[in-house]
């Protein structure tokens, strides 16, 4: 599965929401949802309201511009599609909730984009910061431990969803850093 990370660097969430929630389906069986650590409502204005909230918390700086949340897509092959189900998915989900935030406290929903014509993605939104806290670095990762994070993802969906070996891209990946290549072109 690919895995992408991007970062939001605008105070108000409205757009961030509003994106991740015009993909979802019109399929009720497609229309669930994942939150963690959301309490104030669950429709798209009280999650706007409870992000932005929470962005309050991050402190000023002069030196550069603050990350107030992550998004992140979950996307599998088109040829897995028919192998996805709603409880497949939202397990997937789930454990990559608890690979990325490992405390599980910061704010994250998880919307589904399944659409027939095309492969089935998840898109997360995750504030950079823990509930109420004043550092936007509680959820950086390295780019070391951002490609843990990936591998470990496909190692365990190939552990528990065999079925969902063609979405597998980050084991497949050769390492080529141990060789040595020559310097004189070999004609």
């Amino acid at each position: 599965m690919i895995i992408k990370s991007l970062r939001h660097k605008q105070r108000n969430s409205a757009y961030s929401v509003n994106y991740t929630f015009d993909g979802m389906s019109n399929e009720a069986e497609n229309q669930w949802l994942v939150f963690q650590n959301i309490s104030q409502g669950f429709d798209r204005n009280s999650i706007i309201q409870e992000f932005n909230a929470n962005a309050q918390y991050l402190t000023k700086t002069a030196k550069r511009k603050k990350v107030f949340r992550y998004h992140e897509v979950l996307a599998f092959a088109h040829e897995n599609s028919r192998d996805l189900s709603r409880d497949k998915l939202q397990k997937i989900v789930k454990e990559y909730l608890k690979l990325r935030d490992p405390k599980g406290l910061s704010k994250a929903i998880c919307v589904p984009h399944l659409d027939e014509d095309k492969h089935y993605h998840v898109h997360i939104l995750l504030t950079s910061n823990y509930i109420e806290s004043s550092r936007s670095s509680d959820m950086r990762m390295s780019n070391e431990r951002y490609y843990e994070i990936r591998r470990n993802m496909e190692r365990w969906m190939l552990d528990t969803m065999p079925e969902l070996h063609r979405s597998t891209v980050y084991l497949e990946t050769v390492s080529y850093t141990h060789l040595t290549l020559p310097t004189k072109r070999i004609v």
